[in-house]
């Protein structure tokens, strides 16, 4: 599988398989993904914690709490995608200032959501976070952003059909 496959095939797990297990080597693979995103200045504002075993379902529990995210009972992986401290910003006349954590931890997420595909494995992008308890499990003060369900998909989750609105809805191209 290519990446333009796994862009097509990735998809939010919704059932994953309690019997298997990530390997090893399919981990640290999709944890490199995430520390070779790219960043705004190369600042990589991000602290990557896979999360396996008992505390993996401590976990779980915490992105299911309030009833949601049923389906994470089932996931034995996760990754805890962190939000380092900003570090000083660099102003520059005329231009407004931005805070690209936000962003860089989206694309350092997505990386790791399709080398996680393209491995045969299924992952789901939890934002419904209890910062605090989270850090409890893991031992660390830095603001969790996102949480990464790894695992593999169960038989009955299939590939669902892509609702998006409509390309020429969505897309402007200007030429001149």
């Amino acid at each position: 599988m290519n990446v333009s496959q796994a862009i097509i095939q990735r998809q939010s797990c919704r059932n994953f398989d309690k019997t298997r297990q990530v390997e090893r080597d399919k981990l640290v693979k999709v944890l490199q993904a995430g520390v070779c995103s790219p960043s705004a200045r190369n600042a990589q504002p991000w602290q990557l914690t896979a999360v396996v075993g008992t505390k993996a379902q401590q976990i779980a529990d915490i992105c299911r709490t309030g009833g949601g995210n049923a389906f994470l009972q089932n996931c034995n992986t996760y990754i805890v995608v962190s939000m380092l401290p900003q570090g000083q910003p660099v102003h520059v006349e005329g231009l407004d200032m931005q805070d690209f954590r936000p962003m860089d931890i989206g694309m350092c997420i997505m990386q790791m959501c399709l080398v996680a595909c393209e491995l045969g494995l299924s992952s789901c992008i939890i934002g419904r976070l209890n910062f605090k308890r989270i850090n409890e499990v893991i031992g660390q003060n830095n603001q969790p952003a996102l949480v990464l369900a790894l695992g593999y998909a169960a038989s009955d989750d299939v590939l669902r059909p892509k609702n998006r609105r409509a390309f020429d809805d969505t897309v402007k191209i200007i030429e001149d």
